[in-house]
């Protein structure tokens, strides 16, 4: 079978019975894939949910329309077939309700995950990506992309552009610039304290890390045709 894209509403995480069991496999998923990145660049030293009783506050998707996409593939598909399929659009569109239950799925089965959160700036209206992880090379990409078309066929509000708050040191912005992503404003340097605990508020509480760093913002407008 082909892979599933599967839209999870924030209201059914937290509306849902299995809301309890769904975060917590969410919180693990998300987590590996956070801690990808942190052994890699070794800036970041705390993990990225660090209690999975605010998981929705702390990914931003408890606002009416956020969101949170999960590739899923099937237990015996290979990364190959996969990336053939996400290259075909061979994908099967789901989004969830609230009898959603990961009883049935493996961790390993996940390919990818990106969340969408409210965001206003100025007078855009927009969805900040969070939750953004990739196990395939690939994935990230096809995330991305399938965020946008979703930014396109949302009318109420209508969304005008997507957005990312990214950790420099982690060579995001490059990152993000190949898919049409635009830097705005200045980099914020963020310091820690004696503890190695980030101070101020550009990003969530509770941060840790090795050494000061820096934080970016970038900004996709939605082209409607």
């Amino acid at each position: 079978m082909s892979p599933t894209l599967l839209q999870i509403p924030g209201t059914v995480l937290q509306e849902s019975p299995n809301s309890h069991e769904s975060i917590k496999f969410l919180t693990k998923v998300l987590n590996t894939g956070y801690d990808v990145v942190k052994h890699k660049f070794n800036v970041i030293t705390s993990t990225r949910i660090k209690n999975e009783n605010i998981f929705i506050e702390d990914l931003g998707i408890q606002a009416k329309g956020s969101f949170i996409l999960l590739l899923i593939r099937e237990s015996d598909e290979d990364s190959t077939k996969i990336l053939k399929d996400l290259s075909n659009g061979d994908i099967n569109h789901v989004i969830a309700d609230n009898t959603l239950s990961f009883n049935n799925i493996e961790e390993s089965q996940i390919l990818g995950t990106i969340a969408a959160k409210a965001k206003h700036l100025d007078t855009s209206f927009g969805w900040e990506i969070t939750g953004f992880t990739s196990f395939v090379k690939g994935v990230g990409k096809f995330l991305i992309n399938q965020l946008e078309i979703k930014a396109r066929q949302t009318t109420e509000p209508k969304v005008d552009s997507l957005f990312a708050s990214v950790i420099v040191e982690h060579q995001l912005i490059p990152y993000y610039t190949q898919f049409g992503f635009i830097e705005i404003g200045e980099k914020v340097l963020l310091r820690i304290d004696e503890n190695g605990k980030v101070k101020g508020e550009a990003l969530e509480d509770g941060i840790y890390a090795t050494r000061d760093f820096h934080v970016g913002l970038l900004k996709k407008t939605i082209e409607y045709v």
